[in-house]
């Protein structure tokens, strides 16, 4: 990410307590690792100035579970669309057999 506030950029990290590696899945622990150590987050957002980094978007809105593409975005959609909503979050989880499995979170507006 530039930070400038406007060009939109993947978020990556590097510590010493960031996971090493996808558990037994050599292949996405090489998409998702450098050599060097940084992490590939898979989210996309924006640095201000001030050196803020705001999470706007995901890199992949496909959930790839027990073989199945899954669009995330048309379920994001349909909990949103709820009248009793007042807000959504997808949160990922890995499954050993089914690959990424995603938890949505829908927030209820309160009485009306």
């Amino acid at each position: 990410m530039f930070r400038n506030g406007e060009s939109v950029g993947e978020s990556l990290v590097r510590r010493n307590n960031v996971m090493l590696g996808h558990y037994l899945d050599d292949e996405s622990t090489s998409d998702a690792t450098f050599d060097d150590g940084w992490l590939r987050t898979g989210d996309l957002g924006v640095m201000h100035n001030d050196g803020y980094i705001e999470i706007g978007d995901r890199e992949k809105d496909i959930i790839v579970s027990g073989g199945e593409n899954i669009d995330s975005v048309e379920i994001e959609n349909a909990l949103t669309a709820h009248p009793d909503g007042a807000g959504e979050q997808r949160l990922p989880r890995r499954h050993i057999q089914n690959g990424v499995k995603r938890r949505s979170n829908l927030w209820h507006a309160g009485r009306r």
